[in-house]
């Protein structure tokens, strides 16, 4: 009996609905106009973007310099498109000027000195420069450029620790190493440790995505509630 009362009710809404075809866009076409909109906007995967960057740096005679690190950026690619674009600019204030016109995305400028310094165990300096007027833009650049330099550190740390681990071998007496019981890859572990103290690693989860009904019946329910609170 109660059932036939609900059927009888939401037949007799349907009827009414018919005549009513504001009523229909906004319960029925309106949700899926929404549904292709998003979908349009966020429904594909965007490939990976390309950097504009300037790079101002000096000749060395150097083992490493940095027309070794700008080779590197032009080489380094993701999902086979290339990361960066590097345009050379003969000094600092030329690049300046083409990142303040819009022709760059950032500026990476090496200081006198940077691969000597490098290479012999002192800190070498990098200066990165951004146009923060577009905050969205500047985080993309941004975290492009400093993940490179970072990715870069890390692996310039490890092949510090590897060569010396190399001269530890040659030089630190054998008594020590047999007094303390201590073995390379003990002490490989060890200064690794200390460079690096906390390495995280990313895993990557395949969420499960609504499906299109579900994104209808969703909207669907936020019409209703929102003709509900007009009433």
């Amino acid at each position: 009996m109660k059932f036939r009362v609900i059927k009888g009710i939401i037949l007799k809404d349907l009827k009414e609905l018919r005549g009513e075809k504001m009523a229909l866009f906004w319960i029925f076409i309106f949700p899926l106009m929404w549904i292709t909109l998003f979908g349009t906007m966020w429904g594909g995967e965007s490939p990976p973007i390309t950097v504009d960057v300037g790079v101002v740096y000096t000749n060395e005679s150097a083992p490493f310099t940095a027309y070794d690190i700008v080779k590197i950026m032009r080489n380094v690619t993701l999902e086979e498109t290339n990361l960066f674009n590097v345009l050379e600019f003969k000094d600092e204030s030329s690049a300046l000027e083409a990142l303040k016109s819009g022709k760059i995305d950032a500026v990476v400028v090496f200081p006198k000195g940077f691969g000597t310094n490098l290479t012999s165990g002192r800190q070498a300096r990098v200066y990165l420069y951004f146009d923060k007027s577009d905050p969205q833009d500047y985080q993309i650049v941004s975290g492009v450029v400093k993940g490179f330099f970072g990715e870069m550190e890390k692996e310039m740390r490890r092949r510090r620790i590897e060569m010396q681990l190399e001269y530890m071998e040659l030089y630190l007496p054998k008594w020590v190493i047999a007094e303390y019981n201590l073995t390379t890859e003990m002490i490989r572990e060890y200064m690794l440790a200390s460079a690096e103290p906390i390495v995280v690693e990313e895993k990557e989860v395949e969420g499960k995505t609504a499906t299109p009904i579900q994104f209808y019946v969703t909207s669907f329910i936020g019409i209703q509630f929102l003709f509900a609170t007009m009433l």
